[in-house]
């Protein structure tokens, strides 16, 4: 039970994540009922699915990779074709230097990689090498903003 909803289970393995703006539900197997509130229409839900739930209610099930949702058992983070501003923000739970500010400008980037739980400092630091990115470290936190046109030719 989160502020956005419930989840009853029904023999799975599944998980739940809960930012301030919403709440995520994915199944690595099983089955389960989804609802974004106490009078909304359950969503059913079975290996590789997910939904979001916000104030507005359920989102559209979306198909995700069942494998992934387990590898926080081993410390790892796993994004496949993610939009940048949802898997920084799963990072930003294991990034222990401060805040991450993301530009609004980076929302149509997405991303594909696996990272460790505990180096996730140097992987955010690393995404100018996959994406047009530039990464600063600031007294406020870590920035990252779209790459000037210099710094994507490599001068």
């Amino acid at each position: 039970e989160t502020a956005r909803g419930s989840v009853r289970v029904l023999g799975t393995a599944f998980s739940v994540e809960s930012w301030s703006d919403g709440t995520e539900v994915a199944v690595e197997r099983g089955h389960v009922v989804v609802s974004a509130s106490r009078n909304a229409t359950p969503v059913d839900l079975t290996r590789g699915q997910a939904v979001t739930l916000a104030a507005s209610g359920a989102g559209p099930v979306r198909l995700i990779d069942a494998e992934a949702i387990a590898l926080w058992r081993r410390g790892e983070l796993a994004f496949h074709d993610t939009p940048l501003p949802e898997a920084v923000r799963a990072m930003a739970r294991h990034y222990a230097e401060g805040a991450i500010q993301l530009s609004p400008e980076l929302a149509g980037q997405r991303v594909t990689l696996v990272v460790q739980a505990d180096r996730v400092g140097p992987a955010l630091k690393a995404l100018p090498r996959i994406l047009p990115v530039s990464v600063y470290s600031m007294s406020d936190g870590l920035h990252i903003v779209p790459a000037r046109a210099a710094d994507a030719a490599g001068q």
